[in-house]
């Protein structure tokens, strides 16, 4: 005599040992006792053995004798007279007493296996085949899990591992549970882990260094801060706002929570503002600049490159009372006057003038840099030319301007009889150094003269063409 009963499936690891109290078929399926009412059909799994006392209730063990859903044939491959359904599970036809008494004083809904269809009918029973729409625990629709288990619930874990331990931190990684040798120190994924000095590590374990749990007042996983590392104003968005609040902190040495050495060279200058910039406004501009002239005349400080400027910083030495006028076409300018010293930072100058002034100063110390780089700076004081390179030469050379201020400039190619022979500029000129080349493919061999003229100034260069 058998009952129709739905046992619990606890575990489906096939190589898993049940738990204590559970019952492990052939299969490696684990099933649970439980009290069953044959006259309502209720399972219930929180009763103790001793609690089953109804006179409709039995006490069920799991693989008791004649019990069809305790599981000794698996994957498919079932003796005679029995059925695999879709998960490989084997079920016999039953012969079921419903509600009539069973042979020889049995209760109803009594299950007989050993009876023929005919023999069944003739009790006035019903018969069932294992995959009768009636039988709940035949099963058509299975699916596997990693384990290959059906109707499992074995899953991968993070890093693939079917059933394994790893697990997703705060920031999003994947962390494995690994073997710690605290004698060496030495940390390997190899298992099992059962080394004399070895010790298991769960991946959440406060003592691992790799789970990661904190994330900065910006959301960002083991972040800086407030980015700033960039974020110097704390809200969390990096915009202007936080090249001025930089600015604000160079020139006026403002005390700062969060690191703003943008390039990481231990300083804090011009070069983190400019870095700044870049990952702020990083767009349209030209080329960087290679090098700089700074020109100091007419109480003026102006700059001019062969490239974008990204910022400049000066420290300058003045006697008492001086002020200047700095100028606001710029990303940023910010300048403080302590007793004789001035800083000033100017940040992606538009023009060529910084600032102006009427009284006198001395550039103590300057920085001048591209988008990322620190750049050679070289100054402008008087009007002159350079030496003609290559001198003799054939066919061409070429010579350079210092121009310190704006003015209307010429240079002129003369042979010694006084005669203009080349034009190379005449026009007006801002203050920067100029290059220039002559080509004398059609003079004759001999000396010329390259004469540089302003409004106030004079300079001559000879040079001799050899052909």
């Amino acid at each position: 005599m058998k009952y129709i009963i739905k046992l619990i499936l606890i575990s489906s690891s096939i190589w898993a040992a049940c738990p204590d109290g559970y019952y492990e078929d052939d299969c490696g399926t684990c099933w649970a006792p439980y009290c069953y009412d044959y006259i309502t059909h209720q399972v219930q799994y929180d009763l103790e053995e001793n609690e089953c006392s109804n006179n409709t209730q039995i006490w069920v063990i799991p693989g008791s004798e004649g019990d069809p859903y305790f599981n000794s044939y698996c994957d498919g491959y079932c003796p005679d007279n029995y059925s695999p359904d879709d998960c490989g599970h084997c079920w016999q036809s039953f012969c079921y007493s419903f509600f009539q008494e069973g042979l020889d004083g049995d209760p109803a809904h009594s299950v007989y296996y050993d009876l023929t269809i005919e023999e069944c009918e003739s009790y006035g029973y019903s018969y069932y085949s294992p995959d009768h729409p009636s039988n709940p625990y035949w099963n058509s629709n299975c699916s596997y899990d990693c384990a290959g288990v059906p109707n499992g619930d074995a899953v991968e874990d993070c890093s693939g591992l079917c059933d394994g331990d790893a697990l997703v931190d705060d920031c999003g990684d994947c962390q494995q549970s690994y073997c710690y040798d605290y004698v060496t120190h030495q940390v390997n994924f190899d298992f099992p882990c059962d080394g004399a000095t070895e010790m298991l590590v769960a991946p959440d374990d406060p003592s691992n260094p790799y789970w990661n749990s904190t994330q900065d007042e910006c959301g960002i996983c083991n972040g800086p801060g407030y980015y700033f590392d960039g974020n110097s104003n704390e809200d969390c968005v990096l915009d202007i706002l936080d090249v001025v609040a930089l600015v604000q902190i160079i020139v006026n040495g403002l005390d700062y929570e969060y690191n703003p050495d943008i390039n990481s060279d231990g300083i804090i200058n011009i070069l983190d503002v400019v870095a700044l910039v870049g990952i702020v406004v990083n767009s349209g501009r030209t080329a960087d600049a290679n090098t700089a002239m700074i020109n100091t005349s007419d109480n003026s400080v102006s700059i001019t490159a062969d490239g974008y400027i990204g910022g400049v910083q000066m420290t300058l030495s003045h006697d008492n009372g001086f002020e200047i006028n700095l100028t606001d076409n710029a990303l940023v300018a910010e300048y403080k006057t302590s007793g004789t010293s001035t800083i000033l930072v100017v940040v992606a100058p538009e023009g060529d003038v910084l600032f102006t002034t009427n009284k006198s100063f001395e550039i103590v110390d300057m920085i001048v840099a591209n988008s990322t780089d620190e750049i050679e700076v070289n100054a402008i004081t008087d009007f002159g030319l350079s030496a003609a390179y290559p001198n003799p030469f054939n066919p061409s050379t070429t010579v350079s301007l210092t121009v310190p201020s704006a003015d209307y400039v010429s240079v002129k190619v003369y042979n010694l009889m006084g005669q203009v022979v080349g034009v190379l500029a005449d026009g007006m000129m801002e203050a920067n150094v100029y290059s220039f080349t002559w080509d004398a493919s059609n003079m004759s061999s001999g000396v010329y003269l390259v004469k540089a003229e302003s409004s106030s100034s004079v300079d001559i260069q000879k040079v001799l063409l050899v052909k």
